[in-house]
């Protein structure tokens, strides 16, 4: 997608109908993640995200790049909790968490978050 016009009617086209033209929610919160380094390289679509989300809907958002190292887990857990304090303090606010990585399937069945595709069948590596 070649600009923020673009994008913005894509979204509108594909997942925009799911939103109501009044808002229920008092406030909205993102938080995108992604890996510091990785083989999508995402940053440019979170950033045209952020800024549909931002300057069209009024959300509010936020990124968060993951270490690829053993902090990787505690670090998310940590993050995702600080934001929901912070951003939850109203009965009717919404957040949105936002992942642009690849995921699967651990040998439990639980999701499994990877930083390449190559990794992820490989339990524990990112």
């Amino acid at each position: 997608m070649e600009n923020l016009q673009e994008f913005t009617s894509t979204f509108e086209a594909t997942v925009g109908s799911y939103f109501p033209a009044k808002q229920p929610y008092s406030q909205v919160h993102v938080l995108c993640v992604h890996w510091e380094k990785n083989d999508i390289f995402p940053i440019s679509e979170i950033e045209r995200l952020r800024a549909c989300l931002e300057g069209r809907y009024g959300y509010k958002a936020a990124t968060l790049a993951l270490p690829n190292d053993d902090t990787r887990e505690l670090r998310l857990i940590t993050e995702i909790v600080d934001f929901v304090k912070q951003y939850s303090t109203v009965e009717d606010s919404l957040i949105i968490l936002y992942y642009a990585g690849h995921c699967g399937r651990n040998k439990d069945g639980l999701a499994e978050w990877a930083a390449y595709i190559k990794l992820r069948s490989q339990p524990g590596l990112c």
